[in-house]
């Protein structure tokens, strides 16, 4: 259902949401919307949490990508890096190696970098430092040509509450409010994923075959004397017809499943743990804004300018900015939060698994590494998208609770 001409996507009307960055539906179709967020539902499992008693028995939705590509293909397409010392955490924790220095030169491998434009700059005041991206890399990444309206007052008050705004976050130093690049490809205005620019190169290849329709199931293990446990091989079902296939390795078996699915297979495999085997808001916004998609005439006028020429409302996704802001620039209790960390008794709230003495001692490790992390400020505690579209969205960063992932079959 696509026709590719001259290296720009000609979409219908059922599959743009996917591949233009804002989401919207052409005029005429029907709108996907949840709020601003345009969520691609149809391209992610069906799958919850548990009841979490903690925020009153509340049943969340757990956003998994199920679709080639995975979450590449249907996230907000910001495409930013955490700070330098956010990295070196990994190495403090036992990971040898896996620390800023050794990865910034695989994160800019993996990029192709086009600056923003000449009028992007002047109108907005994007700032990068092109020395921290590739030139070749397969994910291209770029900036739309269009900023709503009300980004210049959320500037504003971050520059006006004295917030760190360095010119470019991809060196290091993620902390404070900056611009970031998006995973677009800068010429057609379209998304940037893991299929488009990794499988979709090289899918002719011999030793390359992707399959889809299918559900892994188990992994399948040689036990050597010596060796231990070595996965050979997986085992799946076809959604199809229920029929069940094995496959085999000759070099070794990557299991890439996700932070749900991973845990998920490694259980059904026979690893892990062994008693396991919105309030309403007013709205006040400049125009447009995100929302105003959904007017019909609006939305005409935005498709027409995407189509013309690739600029307009439709190549904005989820904002090209954002702030990264350390728990001292959010908080002037930064140092009791910090001494609250330190001394609770985890045991009170983690999960029973973590009755296992050595889970206790690799999570209290993780936590004086998080509780150093939130008491620096080249470190930050929290990401605060910068959107436009009346709410304040807050992510937080390296958080103190611990789940469990249960296969139940």
């Amino acid at each position: 259902m696509t026709s590719w001409f001259n290296g720009l996507c000609l979409l219908t009307c059922w599959l743009p949401n996917i591949y233009v960055p804002s989401g919207q539906s052409v005029p005429g179709s029907e709108p996907d919307i949840t709020g601003k967020t345009f969520l691609h539902t149809g391209l992610m499992y069906n799958i919850t949490s548990a009841p979490n008693v903690n925020i009153g028995g509340q049943i969340k939705s757990v956003w998994v990508g199920n679709v080639v590509g995975g979450g590449s293909v249907v996230n907000g397409m910001a495409f930013d890096r955490a700070s330098a010392a956010d990295y070196d955490a990994w190495e403090q924790l036992g990971n040898n190696g896996w620390v800023w220095n050794n990865l910034l030169p695989y994160f800019k491998k993996s990029t192709t970098f086009t600056p923003p434009s000449a009028e992007n700059v002047k109108a907005w005041g994007t700032t990068y430092d092109v020395s921290y991206y590739g030139a070749t890399g397969p994910i291209q990444a770029s900036f739309p040509e269009f900023e709503y309206p009300a980004i210049t007052t959320i500037w504003a008050t971050y520059k006006a509450q004295g917030v760190l705004l360095p010119e470019e976050h991809a060196l290091g130093n993620s902390v404070g409010a900056y611009w970031t690049p998006t995973a677009l490809r800068p010429k057609a205005q379209t998304r940037s994923d893991a299929k488009n620019c990794y499988h979709d190169p090289v899918e002719s290849r011999s030793n390359l075959v992707l399959a889809t329709g299918k559900t892994v199931n188990e992994i399948l293990f040689d036990q050597g004397l010596l060796t231990g446990y070595k996965a050979k091989g997986v085992r799946y079902v076809s959604r199809k017809d229920n029929s069940v296939q094995q496959v085999y390795a000759s070099k070794e078996v990557i299991v890439a499943a996700g932070s749900v699915f991973t845990p998920h297979l490694l259980q059904l495999s026979g690893i892990g743990p062994k008693d396991v085997l919105n309030a309403a808001g007013v709205r006040n916004m400049a125009t447009p804004n995100p929302l105003s998609g959904l007017d019909p005439a609006f939305n005409a006028s935005a498709w027409a300018q995407y189509n013309a020429n690739r600029t307009g409302p439709i190549t904005q996704a989820h904002g090209s900015s954002l702030g990264f802001l350390s728990l001292q620039t959010i908080s002037d209790n930064y140092q009791s939060i910090i001494s609250t960390i330190k001394n609770q008794n985890a045991r009170t709230y983690l999960p029973s698994v973590y009755a296992d003495s050595k889970l206790l001692a690799g999570f209290n490790k993780q936590r004086d590494t998080i509780a150093d992390l939130h008491s620096r400020t080249d470190a930050a505690v929290a990401e605060f998208p910068t959107v436009a579209f009346g709410v304040a969205i807050s992510s937080l960063q390296r958080l103190l609770s611990r789940g469990t992932v249960t296969s139940t079959h």
